[in-house]
């Protein structure tokens, strides 16, 4: 993640909960030491949300499902929001 920072990327891809370096988690590593965005990188429950959130996560990805119907994107946008509203 660090060479495409470096390369110019606009965003990087992280796994919202892998171990970073000492206690915490990578997002939360990363959040404190660059500019670069981090996006992460698998679907996430509402509850996951919030966590990734209060981690550092600038951009989340929701759950897979939300692509079954248009009903299930609603749903799962809206809860996402919520979400997100209760990490801050």
């Amino acid at each position: 993640a660090m060479e495409m920072a470096e390369a110019g990327a606009d965003y990087v891809r992280i796994s919202p909960f892998a171990p970073g370096p000492g206690d915490e988690p990578l997002i939360a590593w990363w959040s404190q030491l660059f500019e670069i965005a981090s996006v992460t990188d698998e679907g996430l429950s509402a509850d996951q949300i919030t966590r990734a959130v209060r981690l550092g996560a600038d951009f989340v990805r929701p759950d897979d499902a939300m692509w079954r119907s248009p009903q299930h994107a609603t749903d799962i946008i809206a809860q996402a929001m919520l979400a997100i509203e209760a990490a801050h």
